[in-house]
């Protein structure tokens, strides 16, 4: 049986809070830390050392628990909500990573597959082509106003509640 899921944003915890939160979800799921028999988690992109602090965290509960532990790139977990949401295959995401630049990539999703068509990258906002065969979906207000607000934000959903879903298509 899976356990309720419950989002933990460990890149935005310090240290000694995630690890409280850990608990305090493990304790509102009645369960030991023991019992923790796979873990899902967000691997970027995004703040470096917050992934890798995060990565760390839950690869040390996989280790602890001899448990598999499989990371899930967030745009890929974008593009299946929005593939979930509206039934569309062909979607681009241009997430705002830091100063001008955007995380950006092109997805094919379907119910078995949600493939990048290319490498994701980092570019600058200048250099974002609009797909015109593509959903766009953005966190990115300078996205928004360049677009005539033709996209789909994707700033407030919490996609966390999708990860075992996602994870049993791969």
């Amino acid at each position: 049986m899976i356990s309720p899921l419950f989002k933990i944003n460990l890149i935005m915890y310090p240290v000694k809070v995630s690890l409280v939160e850990i608990d305090n979800i493990v304790s509102k799921c009645s369960l030991s830390p023991n019992q923790i028999n796979t873990l899902v988690y967000n691997n970027g992109p995004g703040s470096f050392t917050g992934i890798r602090v995060s990565s760390a965290i839950v690869q040390a509960i996989g280790f602890s628990n001899d448990c598999p532990v499989y990371g899930i790139n967030a745009l890929n977990l974008d593009a299946y909500y929005l593939y979930k949401k509206y039934n569309v295959q062909k979607i681009q995401i241009a997430k705002k990573a830091f100063g001008d630049q955007i995380f950006h990539g092109l997805f094919l999703v379907n119910d078995k597959d949600c493939l990048a068509q290319e490498s994701i990258k980092t570019i600058t906002f200048s250099d974002i082509k609009v797909q015109s065969n593509y959903m766009l979906a953005t966190n990115s207000k300078d996205i928004e106003s360049f677009n005539d607000n033709k996209y789909e934000s994707i700033e407030k959903y919490i996609g966390s509640e999708l990860l075992i879903e996602y994870y049993t298509i791969l």
